[in-house]
């Protein structure tokens, strides 16, 4: 789990008695299993065997691959048998689950047998659920909800409405904003741009197809502005509780792609022009008041630097006549390297980060 240091002292002697027994048992099961491996397709003998071990270790990928070899044509086959094994194999990396839930060899395998839909897909959506209530950080849980959905054609709505709720539970929590990023420009988009998948038989196929082409723009989706609106309300809520958590200001600097998207799309429109100005502005302000309460949050100041560079990158676009005229351009370039500058006090270990930031305005000044 996250947070939780390790516990610290001399080590317990019934536990090192435990862990030298475990580690002698899985050595048996581990020879056993390649030995068994070697000597063709598995039955029921070596099915058992290879769940006992991977119940002890689940990150034995080759035990997962004996055990896949094996049900290949019974899934083929179809019918009750074939539903009977994906339960057990559902059952199986379960346990092997509770025993790590961070194993990629477990997840890939339960992967493996919902694509061949012998088994409930609600029931998977609310297992996974109840996984990340546990641990709700969990990226694993948070891919293999992603791919269910996927497979369901599960309304994109419905995963937004997930992704509030965990985010309103806990504001730290990457994966919500992460996947609410591959949400909204599917359900959110301005016209002319792919909406959200239906309910239709295909709806899963163009649903993913739908986020592999939000992927190449996820830096500047053209999500609606009364959408951004709403989202910068809410990450505002995330960095003022809790302002040295990098998860919403991430968020926030992808709602600001968003944002400089729509400019960079009709770039000789002046009233897109002025919009963006005035979001920078208010973001601008939402952050000088948030310094004012936290002066050492070294998240808010990098935001800052960051929307001074773009406040003044608008503001020399509109060839000085960004609305302040081009002293308001100097100030901001001025603006701009100085927070940059401090910086490199406040957080000593990325001052070539920053001074490289601070290069890159002065030449986009120019």
């Amino acid at each position: 789990m996250h947070g939780r240091p390790r516990a610290k002292g001399p080590p317990d002697p019934e536990r090192v008695k435990a862990t030298a027994q475990k580690a002698e048992l899985l050595g048996r099961l581990n020879a056993a299993v390649l030995q068994a491996r070697s000597a063709g397709p598995a039955g029921p003998a070596e099915l058992q065997l290879t769940a006992r071990l991977l119940e002890l270790n689940p990150e034995m990928y080759t035990a997962w691959n004996h055990r896949r070899e094996a049900l290949v044509p019974v899934f083929k086959e179809g019918g009750q048998q074939a539903m009977q094994a994906a339960a057990e194999e559902l059952a199986l990396t379960l346990r092997a689950l509770t025993r790590n839930l961070k194993s990629y060899s477990a997840w890939h395998h339960r992967k493996w047998v919902i694509g061949h839909r012998l088994t409930s897909l609600e029931a998977e959506i609310t297992l996974v659920e109840t996984l990340l209530d546990a641990d709700d950080r969990n990226f694993h849980g948070w891919a293999y909800r992603r791919f269910v959905a996927d497979l369901m054609g599960m309304p994109v709505q419905r995963e937004l409405e997930y992704t509030t709720r965990k985010i309103q539970h806990n504001f730290s929590n990457y994966s919500a904003w992460h996947y609410r990023s591959k949400l909204l420009p599917l359900l959110h988009s301005e016209p002319g741009v792919p909406a959200a998948a239906d309910d239709s038989p295909s709806a899963a196929a163009e649903r993913q197809a739908m986020i592999s082409s939000s992927r190449a723009g996820a830096t500047g989706a053209l999500v609606l502005h009364q959408t951004l609106e709403i989202e910068y309300e809410l990450v505002s809520q995330a960095f003022f509780t809790e302002p040295e958590d990098q998860s919403g200001w991430i968020y926030h600097r992808w709602l600001l792609g968003c944002s400089v998207a729509h400019w960079q799309a009709a770039p000789e429109s002046e009233a897109e022009r002025a919009r963006l100005a005035d979001v920078l502005g208010c973001q601008l302000a939402l952050v000088s008041d948030l310094l004012d309460l936290e002066p050492g949050s070294v998240w808010a100041r990098k935001t800052r630097a960051h929307l001074l560079g773009l406040m003044q990158r608008v503001g020399g676009a509109a060839g000085g006549s960004a609305g302040r005229g081009s002293g308001g351009e100097a100030a901001d370039c001025v603006a701009a390297a100085a927070a940059w500058e401090d910086l490199e006090g406040l957080d000593p270990y990325r001052a070539g980060y920053y001074r490289h930031a601070c290069s890159v305005s002065a030449r986009a000044s120019v």
